[in-house]
């Protein structure tokens, strides 16, 4: 394995992480999992990879490819959440919206991705 492969591993780990610490800390009682579901998971996955290979914009049907989930509201519905909980994070730049994914726990920003 490579050792860009190992990097893009171990942050997905990390944002995982934080996605986990973030539903044990805000889980209802009578609830098994937090407001961020598999699917947000799977998509919070993808963005991650997108942003570490440089597409720090995917479009949602990009990302729903990636993630292998079938419904565009999915995405949008999880990247509000992730939004939400400190995830994700946006910034206009110049002519158009860019996003990066950062961490709540382990911060780290776009330039320090590679």
């Amino acid at each position: 394995m490579g050792e860009a492969a190992v990097k893009l591993r171990m942050l997905k780990a990390k944002y995982l992480k934080a996605a986990d610490d973030y539903n044990i800390e805000h889980l209802i009682e009578g609830q098994w999992l937090g407001p961020i579901t598999r699917a947000h998971m799977k998509i919070l996955e993808a963005i991650v990879g997108f942003v570490c290979t440089g597409r720090i914009h995917p479009g949602y049907e990009a990302i729903a490819h990636v993630a292998k989930v079938r419904s565009l509201s999915t995405v949008g519905v999880a990247i509000s959440r992730l939004r939400a909980a400190g995830l994700l994070t946006w910034w206009n730049q110049g002519n158009g919206t860019m996003r990066r994914a950062r961490s709540r726990k382990p911060q780290t920003t776009t330039a320090s991705m590679t």
